[in-house]
């Protein structure tokens, strides 16, 4: 899946929601954890409707909406700040 997803990324196209599951699914088999919370997913309803459709059914998304500055003042000590202004 790694060399799909280079694939899609050298040619600039967004990553399909089969590779898209297809990773997230390895990781969450990988994990040793009981419960894990999964940040960022789903970022386009296809992926929702991808993963419900192939894997199981998505029991809660939560969206939390927080102002921009709150985001960033956060988000400052996490990384660069320019890479996180395109995160949010």
């Amino acid at each position: 899946m790694g060399l799909l997803a280079q694939e899609f990324i050298s040619k600039n196209e967004p990553l399909n929601a089969q590779v898209i599951v297809a990773i997230l699914v390895r990781g969450i088999v990988e994990c040793s954890e009981e419960s894990i919370l999964i940040v960022g997913f789903p970022e386009k309803l296809e992926y929702a409707q991808y993963f419900e459709q192939n894997i199981l059914n998505i029991n809660l998304i939560l969206k939390f909406n927080c102002p921009e500055e709150i985001c960033y003042k956060r988000l400052i000590e996490e990384t660069d700040i320019k890479k996180n202004k395109r995160r949010i």
